[in-house]
């Protein structure tokens, strides 16, 4: 069921997988330099004994993605029919983009009023088995998620909600 839904996403989740590449920046270090912002300790005597300039610490700011990405879909009665299509697309979508991707750790779930579904991650998706029944806690759902992302050793979380935006009375 997940392929079925996949085969059209390809060219939009490279897109989104390019994105998703570029979506973080480290500083990463470079010893032995001429220019720098810090001294080298371990290049002071190369520097004493032999004159070789590169003693200094540069930085230098390159993409490196280091994102918890949470996608959740509402599963609750109004959901049914369409607008649930187009929410398992969209979480697909994520998942076939995030897929292998060592910088992005991205988490699938369904939700109802009484139940959260897990499910999975980008390379074991579920979410093509999610129903519509019962109503939506949203809350519940934000707050699940919302643990899962604090757990995770992420530097950046994002979290997504698919909703009709249509609440169970209370």
């Amino acid at each position: 069921a997940h392929r079925a839904i996949a085969a059209p996403l390809q060219r939009p989740a490279l897109r989104l997988r390019e994105t998703l590449v570029r979506l973080g920046l480290a500083h990463v270090r470079s010893p032995a330099r001429v220019r720098g912002h810090a001294l080298d300790r371990a290049r002071v005597l190369p520097l004493v004994t032999r004159g070789d300039p590169r003693m200094l610490i540069a930085r230098t700011i390159q993409p490196d993605s280091d994102l918890f990405l949470g996608v959740l879909v509402d599963c609750s009665g109004s959901m049914s029919g369409a607008n649930l299509d187009r929410a398992r697309r969209f979480a697909v979508l994520v998942a076939e983009a995030a897929r292998g991707l060592t910088g992005v750790d991205a988490r699938f779930f369904g939700f109802t009023d009484k139940v959260i579904y897990d499910a999975g991650d980008a390379r074991r998706c579920a979410v093509s088995s999610l129903r519509a029944t019962d109503g939506n806690n949203d809350a519940a759902a934000l707050t699940h998620v919302a643990s899962v992302a604090m757990a995770s050793h992420r530097k950046s979380k994002l979290l997504v909600m698919i909703s009709d935006g249509l609440p169970t009375e209370c």
